[in-house]
């Protein structure tokens, strides 16, 4: 009983305290909605002083600008006013009359300028330029690649023994340092092998002949059971031959009775050939009798008698 009145008596408490933490979670949304806005309101204030003090100091910079430029060449026509052009007014006889000796000898020096430019041109540049063309020519042909893998080779071995070998080695423990050396050591060889293979390739297309690769024909594989072979060929052939030496059979001849007493009835005579026959030489004595011909002829069928005899 206590209990149920326990329980009667804290769920009034539990409805406040869930109002008073959903009021706390209302406040809380509507601060920061509050600050956010006053915020964005803020940003655009301040965006929009910003643009108008920019736009004020990029006028005040033009105009700054715009007066010095006034003042220097305020300071431009000052001087010239007051010192250059009475300077040349001054000194105006004296140049016109020495204006004819100083163009000859400004002439003069513009000759000896050229002058020795195409010395320098014939007797420096030209030569060099003929020697070093050559040069230049087996250099990019022949000793370009070779000094590249040379260089490449040198850098990597100084990284290899630098950076691999002795700094490892000097900041390792005594065991690490063993380690370290060995690995290195692996790695000397491995690149050892691969300059010899680099070399072995090189030597190769030296010593290669320019002549193109021919291959070889693929011959054909040699025939598997050739007795079974040759015991059927020699069947085959002797099955032919036989076939081919059988006489041909004699002709029958279909022959019609003459009896007009009964039915026309067929009848069949076999029609006799001359079969070839080995003859000797001719002689004057013997002459050649031909082979008689047999003709069989063959009766009618009698006339059946159904009503008498019987039959059908």
């Amino acid at each position: 009983m206590g209990e149920r009145l326990g329980l009667a008596g804290r769920q009034p408490g539990a409805l406040l305290l869930s109002v008073v933490r959903n009021l706390i979670q209302y406040m809380k949304r509507f601060l920061v909605a509050v600050v956010s806005l006053i915020y964005r309101s803020a940003r655009k204030a301040l965006g929009a002083v910003g643009l108008w003090l920019g736009c004020l100091l990029r006028r005040a910079s033009r105009a700054f600008w715009a007066f010095l430029g006034r003042c220097g060449l305020a300071l431009r026509n000052l001087l010239t006013n007051s010192l250059w052009r009475p300077f040349l007014w001054l000194t105006r006889p004296v140049v016109k009359a020495i204006r004819w000796i100083t163009m000859a000898i400004w002439a003069f020096i513009g000759r000896c300028g050229l002058a020795l430019r195409t010395l320098i041109d014939t007797f420096i540049w030209r030569p060099l330029y003929f020697v070093s063309t050559p040069l230049r020519w087996f250099y990019g042909k022949v000793l370009q690649h070779p000094v590249d893998f040379a260089i490449l080779s040198l850098r990597t071995f100084l990284e290899w023994f630098l950076i691999d070998l002795l700094i490892p080695i000097a900041k390792a423990t005594p065991a690490a340092a063993i380690m370290a050396k060995n690995k290195s050591a692996q790695q000397y060889v491995a690149t050892h092998e691969r300059a010899q293979i680099v070399g072995q390739r090189v030597n190769e297309a030296f010593e290669r002949s320019g002549l193109p690769a021919v291959f070889e024909n693929n011959l054909p594989k040699p025939r598997l059971n050739r007795f079974t072979t040759a015991i059927v060929s020699t069947g085959l052939i002797l099955l032919l031959s036989v076939l081919t030496t059988q006489g041909p059979q004699p002709e029958q001849v279909v022959a019609l009775n003459d009896n007009s007493a009964g039915p026309a009835l067929a009848k069949i005579v076999p029609k006799m050939t001359n079969t070839p026959t080995a003859t000797p030489s001719p002689t004057p004595t013997s002459t050649p009798t031909p082979l008689p011909v047999r003709v069989e002829q063959f009766e009618a069928w009698p006339e059946p008698d159904p009503l008498g005899k019987g039959g059908s």
